[in-house]
């Protein structure tokens, strides 16, 4: 693990009353160090109490010789949804590492706690989702294994908790909307160096609080489906629903609120831009506009074989009888024998590539 980051690590303690608790008690007869990585590294180092006091590591072979529960095959299952897709998801007391992987999710399509596929179990650290279809064949090998699985109940208390936060996030995406609004209006010569970094900053802000949003609606209907799980609880069941229902019309409300916000940032651009517009030279001049008026005919008399080019004044075209014409805001023609033009007249001289004879 030379030049590893530890990204997380707990130490729980097995009881035999209270079973993996994270306080060691007077009664507790394993101890268990659980490290994952950034490299995705998961170590699950198991200790036995000692005669002397204190613990003793326990080798890795005599570890795997003890029954599940002991080696923290203990997990908590609750039921998840994404879009009608229904998933179990698992709490374990063990970091997920290789030994747990090969035993007891071999060929389990695991997901995140947001279920989207994971590309390694060791990703998992020590919650991950599987499809219902596969929790039978994940519970029938924790029990080979010695293992326990338990329901997790729903946490109300949670639930509460994740509602106020959108109430919350709803009011401060409204307060973002309402600052960015007035910001429109004030937008001038001397705000745009002021005014365009604070919408931008907020529309940031907005963002995240509409992806925070999305989490605790998810959690919210998380809580309700374990709770469904449960038998009786009417009342309970009831709020539940409620909560749910309210829950989704701030989510859609927020939802509402950040592309509204996204609305003023286009508007703050436009404006932005127009001002800066102006302070730039116009791409509009005479000239331009010439070009643009005769490249078509210059190519139409070019693929034809005659002399023809642009210049600033516009188009000149030599015909093979010496006669030369000036086609723009002073139209001139010089026909065969007349005086040769002023040195920079751009009348003067003819083309150096003879053309064939062809008539206009």
């Amino acid at each position: 693990m030379s030049g590893d980051v530890i990204t997380s690590h707990r130490t729980l303690y097995l009881d035999p009353k209270l079973g993996w608790v994270e306080q060691e008690t007077s009664e507790s007869i394993r101890m268990m160090r659980c490290k994952s990585s950034s490299t995705s590294y998961v170590d699950n180092e198991l200790f036995a109490r000692a005669e002397r006091g204190g613990w003793d590591a326990i080798p890795h072979d005599a570890a795997a010789r003890l029954s599940g529960a002991e080696r923290g095959y203990v997990f908590e299952v609750k039921p998840r949804d994404k879009a009608g897709r229904p998933f179990v998801e698992i709490r374990s007391v063990r970091y997920v590492d290789s030994a747990l992987a090969s035993e007891l999710l071999r060929g389990l399509r695991l997901h995140d706690r947001q279920l989207e596929p994971l590309a390694s179990p060791e990703l998992a650290v020590d919650v991950f989702c599987i499809p219902v279809q596969e929790a039978e064949t994940f519970y029938a090998r924790v029990n080979a294994a010695g293992g326990h699985i338990t329901e997790a109940k729903a946490d109300l208390n949670a639930m509460y908790q994740a509602f106020q936060r959108l109430q919350q996030i709803s009011e401060e995406v409204s307060r973002l909307c309402q600052q960015s609004r007035s910001v429109i209006e004030r937008i001038a010569d001397d705000g745009i160096a002021t005014e365009a970094p604070a919408i931008s900053d907020r529309s940031k802000a907005a963002y995240d609080l509409k992806r925070q949003a999305a989490g605790h609606l998810q959690s919210i209907r998380d809580e309700q489906l374990a709770l469904e799980s449960d038998p009786g609880m009417i009342q309970e069941k009831a709020w539940a629903a409620a909560c749910v229902k309210q829950a989704q019309e701030f989510a859609s409300a927020i939802d509402k609120l950040h592309a509204e916000h996204r609305s003023y940032e286009v508007q703050a651009a436009n404006r932005i831009g127009d001002k800066l517009a102006q302070d730039l030279p116009s791409a509009d001049t005479p000239a331009i506009q010439r070009r643009l008026m005769f490249t078509p005919a210059v190519d139409y008399y070019t693929a034809r074989g005659y002399d023809v080019r642009i210049v600033e004044e516009g188009m000149v075209l030599r015909l093979d009888d010496g006669t030369v014409i000036l086609l723009g805001a002073e139209p001139q023609v010089r026909l065969p024998g007349a005086p040769q033009a002023q040195s920079g007249d751009v009348l003067s001289g003819r083309g150096a590539a003879e053309r064939g004879r062809r008539t206009l």
